[in-house]
């Protein structure tokens, strides 16, 4: 189409030469440069957002197919591609989910089922306050650290109430 219109007459051709004109060569090579330069890091960036959208998309899957141990996986590797409130949110809600699991479980040692409740709470608490960290402003984050800790307070664990309350203030 272009050398159509072109040979019709409706775009002008225009003829530069870099030999005559160093300068000019200089400052178009350097802006070809930039532009390369500027493609591949958008290109970078859109892919990097496009791998982390399909792990989203691939945990909230596992986890609502009740499989919480890949979909924390899956979920946590998204952190590797850049830190957000959203993912952690994500964490700690997986941690609940097997948190509740664990406290529906038989047929294991008790003191196997507390080290890894001990684990996962921590976990679930410290994914909730990273989030809460990453961004103050967005009561989400402080919703779900006080999901955490209300998760736990019919489980006499102390502290727990008085923390889930001060984040519910917090999300305030």
């Amino acid at each position: 189409w272009v050398a159509l219109l072109t040979s019709l007459g409706v775009f002008q051709q225009y003829r530069f030469s870099f030999s005559k004109n160093p300068q000019k060569s200089f400052v178009t090579v350097l802006a070809i440069i930039v532009l390369m330069l500027g493609s591949v890091t958008g290109l970078y960036i859109t892919a990097q957002k496009f791998i982390v959208a399909v792990l989203l998309q691939k945990s909230s899957v596992l986890f609502t197919v009740g499989e919480p141990d890949k979909a924390y996986d899956l979920m946590n590797s998204t952190v590797l591609f850049g830190r957000n409130d959203l993912y952690y949110r994500a964490l700690a809600d997986i941690n609940l989910a097997k948190l509740r699991a664990l406290l529906g479980r038989s047929g294991a040692s008790i003191d196997a089922i507390r080290s890894e409740f001990q684990s996962v709470l921590g976990s679930a608490i410290e994914n909730a306050r990273q989030a809460t960290e990453f961004d103050e402003t967005n009561y989400l984050n402080w919703v779900s650290l006080a999901r955490v800790y209300e998760s736990v307070v019919s489980l006499g664990i102390t502290g727990a109430y008085d923390n889930a309350q001060r984040a519910y203030e917090e999300a305030r």
